[in-house]
């Protein structure tokens, strides 16, 4: 069917099939060019029209055993509908009248906005005995009972599934797993030390946090540098108290010697002494600022343009990668920044494409505009729930997008210097272009537009010198 040189799964009566088409025709069926009847198209006809397996005189029909339908066939000869309810009956079988009346509306809410193909493969294994246990709970299915359940990634998928059909108000979970996190971390501390530590974490770390999520931010770095920071402000508490003294009584002298011990901590707890000394917790100690560092190594120019034509010219890779990888390449786009996309950040006026990455819109080149239409056209044809978001990026769990961690890894393999063209297209553009039209188009900081362009100012100039030491002597210098 597709042609390709892969390994020969089934042989239908239409000839070899590999895997991809085995399940792709059985998960599309079509009305068969003899007996009309809409089956999974394994056979040839006459004149080269599909026809259905039994047709064909040697083929199955891919029929339901309960329901009759055919297509693509789950639990014992049963199709996706049938097999989940039967799985419905089980459950509710086995559970009280009223949390089995629970289970049913709950099924019927789910069933509403998730297909049941996806249904059924979101509750089997640890998902399925995790969603038995909350309606064996005889009460309410919420957050606070959810979260009595053992901490796993069935947990959240279930959890982002009842959100998405509105069984479940939505909240933001990176707070709730901080904030569950902090209590874990606190236990057995000293009742001061807590105490201080969860001042800390409320009014500064999980405060900026929140803003940061109200504001669109949604990346892992950012919960990873929250716990980090009160991680390594309990690591100084703890240090100081092994020293005999606290903040009120710790001296500079204290500082620069667990700096010295811990280096790599220390830029991590400049927040904490600068909070503590603000409200007059800690004397005049405080933790240098780490110099800044120039950007890293940079894709040659050559090389990121035949990445960049691969993803626009590429069809066998999906679409999601090519438009997350022009994006990179084009326009040195950070993959927390991809990933938080939505269909209405992409419009279409007077017959182009506009991109939205910062305060005002991109105009796309045709070929990624194609892309990114479809990619678009992909997005909005998904379902989103009461409580959430399309994304032009959207991951497993519903109303979800994609984790950077997880686009990033994709994109590695598909070209390993995806992160050093990043910081080639940010020089390119950054000496075209001035810091605050960089910034609004590309969504950077002024601070950070402001860098880049004294980056690429840098790098033009010692080309420039390198190129006039090459010259000899009495060459006109202008003209070169």
């Amino acid at each position: 069917m597709c042609g390709e040189p892969r390994p020969v799964h089934v042989n239908w009566p239409l000839g070899p099939v590999c895997v991809r088409c085995y399940q792709r025709v059985r998960a599309d069926p079509g009305p068969c060019a003899q007996c009309q009847a809409v089956r999974p198209l394994i056979g040839t006809g006459h004149h080269g029209t599909r026809i259905c397996g039994p047709c064909s005189g040697s083929g199955p029909a891919y029929a339901c055993r309960d329901c009759g339908a055919a297509g693509q066939l789950r639990d014992r000869g049963r199709c996706a509908a049938c097999a989940l309810r039967r799985r419905l009956d089980t459950i509710t079988g086995e559970l009280a009248p009223a949390a089995a009346g629970q289970a049913r509306v709950t099924f019927a809410q789910l069933q509403a906005r998730t297909s049941p193909t996806v249904l059924l493969r979101s509750l089997h294994g640890g998902g399925l005995a995790l969603f038995v246990r909350l309606l064996d709970a005889a009460q309410p299915i919420s957050h606070e009972l959810l979260d009595t359940c053992p901490a796993s990634g069935s947990r959240e998928h279930l959890r982002a599934m009842l959100v998405d059909a509105g069984v479940l108000p939505a909240r933001t979970e990176r707070l709730a797993r901080i904030e569950c996190w902090l209590d874990k971390l606190l236990a057995g501390q000293p009742a001061d030390r807590a105490r201080l530590l969860r001042a800390f974490a409320t009014w500064h770390v999980l405060r900026r946090t929140r803003r940061r999520a109200r504001g669109g931010d949604a990346s892992t770095s950012a919960d990873s540098g929250a716990r980090t920071r009160i991680r390594v402000a309990l690591e100084l508490a703890c240090w100081l108290a092994g020293q005999r003294c606290d903040l009120a009584t710790a001296t500079q002298a204290d500082i620069d010697r667990w700096i010295t011990q811990h280096p790599t901590r220390a830029q991590h707890a400049r927040a904490f002494l600068a909070w503590a000394r603000d409200r007059r917790l800690a004397g005049d100690i405080q933790i240098p600022t780490r110099p800044g560092t120039k950007p890293g190594q940079a894709l040659p120019d050559r090389e990121r343009w035949q990445v960049l034509d691969r993803c626009l010219h590429d069809h066998t890779l999906p679409i999601a990668d090519r438009v997350a990888g022009a994006l990179v390449l084009l326009y040195g786009q950070p993959l927390s920044h991809v990933v938080t996309l939505d269909p209405d950040s992409v419009q279409r006026r007077n017959g182009h494409t506009y991109l939205t990455l910062g305060s005002c819109a991109v105009r796309l080149p045709s070929e990624l505009a194609t892309l990114t239409g479809q990619l678009r056209a992909q997005a909005t044809a998904r379902p989103a729930g009461p409580a959430s978001r399309r994304w032009l990026f959207p991951s497993q769990r519903p109303g979800e997008h994609l984790r950077p961690a997880v686009l990033g890894a994709r994109l590695r393999r598909r070209s390993p210097g995806h992160r050093t063209a990043r910081n080639s297209a940010l020089l390119a553009l950054a000496a075209e272009l001035p810091a605050p039209v960089l910034a609004s188009l590309l969504g950077l900081h002024l601070n950070t537009a402001v860098r880049w362009t004294q980056y690429a100012q840098t790098d033009w100039a010692a080309y420039l010198a390198a190129r006039a030491g090459m010259l000899p002597s009495g060459t006109n210098r202008q003209r070169s």
